[in-house]
């Protein structure tokens, strides 16, 4: 990756002044590894404009360590996916062998950058980092061994996020052309729990194909559901 654009500086995470721009609470970039470089000269007029919004970085997770040593000091949370943890699994699915290498060792550097989440008195997230691992049919297995990699090599104080969601779209393999069923996602959560993961986010219950609120295109406004019924 490029050195950083001239004049932007690693910021510390208590020492930024300015003022709030909008109202929200954080300035969040999705999946935006190949456009960084602009992101950043952006950035950096932003930020001598007084923005202090904790900054977001919501990824893959299929990244280069490069990238991810570049953004010490700039980015405040990290949001990344850790999909799988077999070779086979990533290729298969996402043709992506790499996939486990790549991502277990851009998330030791973004912990190694943020540490665990801090969150304000409203629960708002000020800085670290949240895991999220959305579990496969037939897979819960492999879902174990993220879990037990994340408390052995990072630490049983990360936060990570359990998701039932999983809905299949069109053309996939038929081992997996289902959503989860309630025992897959308590197994994988009773495994969480005893290797002794200390926050977790969890889903009260498993997904029914309705409650995953797909875009209609053929309406004028594909993300309206006001009228949804679950």
């Amino acid at each position: 990756m490029p050195a950083l654009p001239p004049g932007l500086h690693r910021r510390q995470a208590n020492g930024r002044e300015g003022i709030l721009w909008n109202r929200g609470v954080t300035y969040s970039l999705t999946l935006p590894t190949h456009v960084i470089i602009p992101i950043l000269q952006a950035l950096k007029n932003a930020l001598s404009r007084g923005l202090r919004l904790p900054l977001v970085y919501n990824t893959s997770a299929y990244e280069s360590y490069e990238t991810i040593a570049q953004l010490s000091g700039i980015v405040d949370i990290y949001l990344p996916d850790f999909k799988y943890f077999n070779r086979d699994t990533a290729r298969r699915f996402s043709s992506a062998p790499d996939y486990p290498e790549r991502a277990s060792e851009a998330l030791k550097e973004m912990y190694a950058q943020v540490g665990n989440l801090e969150v304000d008195g409203e629960g708002n997230a000020l800085k670290g980092m949240i895991i999220r691992h959305l579990i496969l049919p037939d897979r819960t297995e492999e879902s174990c061994s993220i879990l037990e990699w994340i408390a052995a090599d990072l630490s049983n104080q990360v936060t990570v996020s359990l998701m039932s969601q999983f809905y299949p779209p069109t053309m996939v393999p038929d081992e997996i052309n289902r959503g989860i069923t309630k025992d897959e996602y308590e197994s994988v959560v009773a495994r969480a729990e005893e290797i002794g993961l200390k926050n977790l986010y969890l889903q009260p219950s498993i997904f029914e194909t309705g409650d995953h609120l797909l875009p209609d295109f053929e309406k004028d406004d594909p993300f309206d559901w006001s009228n949804h019924k679950p």
